[in-house]
């Protein structure tokens, strides 16, 4: 793992101060303070649910942990990163609580994050205040996004690749927050909501 490290036990967490407020609390997206131990979990930082990234970079489609550049800007499907001389692949990341889930590879976290998210808004206890934590892994290396939200960019030619794929990496992220927050409109949740 490339956390092998985290936050001292002894900082309280918003979740931690959100839950002895009386709010539910949940997570989906990157964590990257530490998971060394089980208290370092996001789970034992104040999340009552969790699902998403521990360590710092990895496939945005195959969940292997490592850093590295995309393999292409829109078809990284079942791209892992390439091993670096002395480096080392850091194994699967994508979890459950404080298990690996390993049925969704190949779908875009983008994808995972907000299901998962709008799925927990139209579960949650329409009378119990919610504290809601989405770390995208957008904008985020590797670079790459699904080709659907690239072509609105292909034709400008003022914008260089990288550019595209940054856009189009943005818009997969609106897009993503936007189905979000249709969940909460759709739950009767977002006109005493703050986001930020």
């Amino acid at each position: 793992w490339d956390t092998p490290w985290g936050i001292d036990l002894k900082e309280k967490f918003i979740p931690q101060m959100a839950k002895e407020a009386g709010y539910a609390t949940a997570m989906y997206g990157k964590w990257h303070l530490g998971m060394m131990t089980d208290e370092y979990m996001p789970t034992a930082r104040g999340f009552d649910k969790y699902e998403g990234f521990l360590q710092g970079c990895g496939s945005k489609y195959t969940r292997v942990a490592a850093c590295c550049s995309a393999g292409s800007a829109t078809a990284d499907q079942n791209y892992t990163c390439a091993l670096k001389p002395g480096g080392k692949y850091l194994g699967y990341d994508w979890w459950h609580g404080t298990a690996p889930h390993f049925h969704v590879n190949h779908t875009s976290s983008a994808e995972l994050i907000k299901h998962a998210a709008a799925g927990y808004v139209a579960d949650a206890d329409a009378d119990l205040p919610f504290f809601l934590y989405l770390p995208f892994q957008n904008v985020h290396a590797p670079y790459t996004v699904d080709d659907k939200y690239r072509k609105p960019y292909e034709e400008h030619a003022w914008l260089s690749e990288s550019e595209k794929t940054m856009y189009a990496y943005i818009t997969e992220l609106d897009e993503a927050v936007g189905h979000v927050v249709q969940a909460m409109k759709a739950a009767g949740r977002h006109e005493n909501a703050v986001y930020f």
